[in-house]
Order: C-alpha cells, then structure tokens, then sequence
C-alpha cells in the first residue's frame, strides 16, 4: 500500500460508537468546535459585545477575513453563535441556550469526579 492511500485511509477512520448516547456526541462536537484558541476569542468578543460582523472580528483577530468566516461557520453549525443577515452584512451573536448546556454537563461531569474522589477507594495516598 503506497502513503498516500495509508494517509486517505486514516483520514476516513472514525471509531464505532454504538455505545455512546446521542447527548454525549452533541456535547463532543460541541466542545470540538470550542478547541481552537480563535473560536475561543470570538466567543469572548461576542460576550463583550451584543453582534459583530465578520469585519469586527477581523480588526481585532490578526487573521484573514476567509479564515475568520470558516471558524465563525464552525461555531455556527455547533450552535454556539446565532448568525442574522441583514443587507450584505452577517451579525453574529451568541447562543446563551448553547452555552448554558454545555456549561451544565461539565458541571455535572466536575461533580461525579468529586463525588468519586471523595469515595475511599479512590482517595490518594499522601506521597
């Protein structure tokens, strides 16, 4: 097998999940979507601000208009921002629903690893 077919078959790998319920695979792509450090600076802008446009972000995001729009395209698919066209121009807006559920499944992810820390076979020993 040459490289490049090893490469295309590793590019249509994906792993069986049968097992995995269809909230936990939203929850995945959605903090997918939030693992890249440009994605995570327009969510703090657009929390800083009601709507932006696609230029907005490009004053303050040293990137080129074309990668900006990809990466709002990424956080508009994942629910994380709301898009409203008007005219020629596409304010983005934050989707607090989104970022709530998020939020609340962490949160109860941050829980049952407390509560299962606190569980005496679990407890470290004291180096």
């Amino acid at each position: 097998m040459s490289r490049n077919q090893k490469s295309s078959n590793k590019l249509n790998f994906k792993p069986a999940l049968k097992d995995v319920d269809e909230e936990t695979t939203v929850l995945a792509e959605r903090l997918k979507a939030l693992a890249h450090p440009v994605r995570l600076q327009i969510i703090q802008n657009l929390a800083l601000k009601e709507s932006r446009c696609c230029n907005d972000f490009c004053a303050c995001i040293s990137l080129a208009q074309s990668t900006i729009s990809q990466h709002l395209k990424i956080l508009t698919s994942a629910g994380f921002i709301n898009c409203e066209t008007i005219g020629n121009c596409s304010l983005y807006s934050l989707n607090p629903d989104t970022l709530s559920q998020v939020t609340k499944h962490l949160d109860l992810i941050c829980q049952l690893a407390d509560k299962s820390l606190r569980l005496p076979h679990k407890k470290l020993k004291a180096l």
